[in-house]
């Protein structure tokens, strides 16, 4: 199972439509596509309890992608997503050196909470499930290296991801975008490893 940090940052939610055509206030009511970008901060944990005394080292990975946000309620709205996301594990400890840098191609398709009395600006809750398929990487022992796919890495990923997050309508001559933050926190369900 893994554990996983990610901070959004510099999100765009990129919204149709001129400025002169919406008010900016109400332009958060509305349907959205856009792109995000981020960094993910991954951690895994050892079932066998012989290898649990290594300890993780930071290991920063990149987050991109692209969704749909669709309004279901005047608070809930839904949002699929397809990211691609950097995930993996650093070990530099009781003398091995060990890193595993795999990457999904991951759908998540959480719901959000939006407060929406604040006008332009807007926080909000998420939660939902997210599946993930790998797609490469490098698994680094010493001086040992193997492609993820060659490996025994388990081709599939299942979890839940849960945030919160922040949505600021920017006028840009007359287009209008919505600038948002996030921070969320997925964890893993299934293992990472395959049985053999």
């Amino acid at each position: 199972m893994k554990k996983i940090l990610i901070l959004l940052l510099g999100v765009v939610l990129v919204a149709p439509g001129y400025a002169r055509a919406l008010k900016v206030d109400s332009l958060l009511d509305g349907n959205v596509v856009g792109l995000r970008a981020g960094i993910n901060f991954p951690s895994m944990y050892y079932s066998n309890a012989n290898l649990q005394d290594y300890k993780n080292s930071i290991f920063l990975r990149p987050i991109f992608g692209a969704f749909f946000e669709k309004n279901l309620t005047n608070n809930l709205s839904l949002r699929p997503e397809l990211v691609f996301v950097g995930k993996g594990q650093k070990i530099n400890d009781l003398g091995v050196s060990y890193q595993i840098a795999s990457n999904y191609l991951e759908l998540r398709v959480p719901v959000l909470y939006t407060y929406k009395k604040l006008k332009s600006l807007q926080p909000y809750l998420m939660l939902g499930p997210t599946v993930g398929v790998a797609t490469g990487g490098k698994i680094l022992f010493d001086t040992y290296k193997v492609n993820v796919n060659k490996s025994n890495m388990a081709s599939t990923d299942f979890g839940v991801i849960g945030g919160l997050g922040i949505k600021i309508p920017v006028l840009i001559k007359n287009l209008v975008f919505v600038a948002a933050g996030e921070v969320n926190y997925a964890l893993g369900l299934s293992n990472t490893f395959a049985p053999n």
